[in-house]
């Protein structure tokens, strides 16, 4: 094939992902913010200033408006993106979602010309069909809809860049694709720390399909020489990384509420579900109602059979001497190490669909070999039926899904239908019948979600009863739900707004202007508790204070208009129409 051919069927293929990309979310793109949008996005001051870039590298607090300090994500790359669509787009969801959108049809695109390049023979079809099936497949359908994902789906597209790039430079011997290779992981893991694990993966490529390449001396384990290639990922990338990470943002986090026994229980069956969701993607969830095991029992042993099972297929795959089934065999173990870091640090959430956007690509590369089997040995038109046949019910199914994030109401009913053990699914549907002002039913979902579990996780619920108590005048009973909320949870901005509010309402101004000063100690980076300030400083006749306060404010967010018209207002009362 000449260059010039090849360079056809790369753009033409290219062109149709994202056209099949932009159908297949059409219904999607004007889906609102949801759940952790509100403290990424639409309520972060750290992406609003273009100015201030240099401290989405350095200040902690950048990530959420819930001034997160010990154990923040680094992921400056990440919050970069949004501060460049919140400049764009303001609060427009249609442009965050189109953001999405590119890097998922950018990492399908990525993986066609993996497969294309692994392949020592034409494998066209393969590369293809595991492309197409990876874009259109439902499970992948969060990371579009979901806005806060783009962090998996950036550092998916960046994982992939980086790997293909290695692929080049093992076939081409050629610089130029082991320097993008590094910069591209660099980049994943400055979009989200997951990406660690590709160094892995890279060794494992070369142990699969180059040990023929290779002369004796360095397949040998001993021959430090095999092992200089993958130096500069660790020391320039990983290291330097986890440097920043430990100094400037207090390194690894939260203690950790599963034993390693425990973690290892519970992922069995968690690892066995998302292969169950690859192949039949039931349920489609925000929230996955998984259980966690202490002991061994039924599903645990059930897992272990079956992971015992698939790996030692891939076993037997690898010792193949057809190179197609060694593809699969090596992207079988792909599945484990790109969820290694989830696998192994017990988080809060078992499952969550986003989390799988690397490790899919199993499934989609084994459907390509198997259907470019089918393409070669039995019938081309039958292999390109059966594929149709496959994206098309994928994709009936991930349009019907994106319709089920249209607002917080239909989402928040579909996950608690679907995951009706979880707190977080309740207190999410109270929360959106509050914001429709149907109290009733928000309280009853809020109630449910404290019920199953009463701890850290119930704390949203609460916060959001005692803001109904506010509504309806319950003053008392929401001051005392905030009050013991703020011992529990001394980092939320929201819940001492509302706490100083209620003070100020129950006519307890010294009150009220001791916790928004408590505010500014611990979010001295958001206007709201300035804004505050101010209105209660204007209130008491101190109107120094409260230009001051406002001034502070207007600084922080200057497009929060409500800040300039009251500090407009007080300078012209006070003779200060120049300022």
């Amino acid at each position: 094939m000449s260059r010039y051919s090849n360079r056809v069927i790369v753009c033409t293929t290219f062109l149709s992902f994202v056209l099949i990309a932009g159908l297949l979310y059409y219904n999607s793109i004007h889906n609102p913010f949801h759940y952790d949008d509100a403290h990424h996005i639409t309520m972060n001051p750290g992406i609003r200033d273009l100015s201030g870039l240099s401290s989405l590298f350095s200040d902690p607090s950048t990530f959420s408006n819930e001034g997160m300090k010990r154990g923040s994500p680094y992921r400056p790359l990440l919050m970069l993106t949004y501060a460049l669509n919140f400049r764009v787009n303001g609060l427009n969801p249609a442009g965050y979602h189109i953001v999405n959108l590119a890097f998922h049809a950018g990492s399908a695109f990525l993986l066609f010309l993996i497969v294309r390049a692994i392949f020592t023979t034409p494998a066209f079809f393969a590369a293809l069909s595991a492309g197409i099936i990876f874009l259109v497949h439902p499970f992948n359908s969060e990371i579009v809809n979901y806005i806060s994902t783009r962090s998996s789906v950036m550092s998916g597209f960046f994982y992939l860049s980086a790997f293909y790039c290695w692929v080049r430079f093992r076939r081409d011997l050629n610089l130029f694709f082991y320097i993008a290779s590094l910069l591209s992981f660099a980049a994943g893991m400055l979009s989200k720390e997951s990406a660690v694990t590709l160094p892995l993966v890279l060794w494992l490529y070369d142990v699969y399909l180059l040990r023929e390449r290779r002369t004796p001396a360095q397949r040998h384990l001993k021959d430090w020489r095999k092992y200089t290639p993958y130096l500069p990922f660790i020391l320039i990338v990983v290291i330097p990384y986890l440097y920043v990470w430990g100094v400037a943002f207090s390194g690894a986090p939260h203690s950790f509420k599963r034993d390693p026994v425990t973690q290892f229980f519970t992922e069995l069956p968690a690892l066995v579900k998302y292969l169950q969701m690859f192949i039949v993607p039931i349920p489609l969830t925000l929230v996955h109602d998984m259980e966690v095991y202490r002991t061994v029992t039924i599903p645990v042993i059930f897992s272990a059979v079956v992971l015992s099972v698939y790996t030692a297929v891939a076993l037997l795959l690898f010792r193949s001497s057809t190179a197609s089934w060694r593809v699969v065999s090596f992207f079988m173990f792909w599945f484990f190490i790109v969820l290694l870091p989830t696998t192994v640090i017990p988080l809060n959430l078992i499952l969550q669909e986003h989390r799988g956007y690397l490790a899919i690509i199993t499934m989609a590369v084994f459907a390509g070999v198997v259907l470019d089997k089918l393409s070669s040995s039995v019938s081309r038109a039958a292999a390109l039926f059966l594929l149709i046949a496959l994206c098309a019910a994928y994709s009936a199914v991930t349009i019907i899904r994106n319709t089920e994030w249209r607002d917080d109401l239909t989402l928040w009913t579909d996950t608690v239908k679907k995951a009706p053990g979880s707190s977080i699914a309740h207190a999410g549907l109270g929360i959106a019948y509050k914001d429709m002002k149907m109290y009733d039913q928000a309280i009853e979902s809020l109630r449910t979600s404290i019920s199953i579990h009463d701890g850290q996780e119930s704390l949203t619920a609460r916060h959001n009863l005692a803001q109904i108590y506010i509504v309806q005048g319950k003053l008392d009973l929401a001051a005392t739900e905030l009050e013991d909320l703020l011992k529990g949870n001394p980092g939320n901005l929201q819940i001492y707004n509302d706490l100083g509010i209620i003070y100020y309402e129950q006519n307890r101004p010294g009150l009220a202007e001791e916790i928004f000063m408590k505010a500014i100690q611990r979010h001295s980076n958001n206007y709201l508790p300035f804004f505050n300030l101010g209105v209660l400083y204007t209130k008491e006749g101190r109107f120094e204070e409260a230009i001051r306060a406002y001034q502070n404010a207007a600084a922080l967010d200057p497009s929060h208009a409500e800040t300039r018209v009251r500090l407009q207002a007080l300078l012209d009362s006070t003779g200060e129409k120049k300022k």
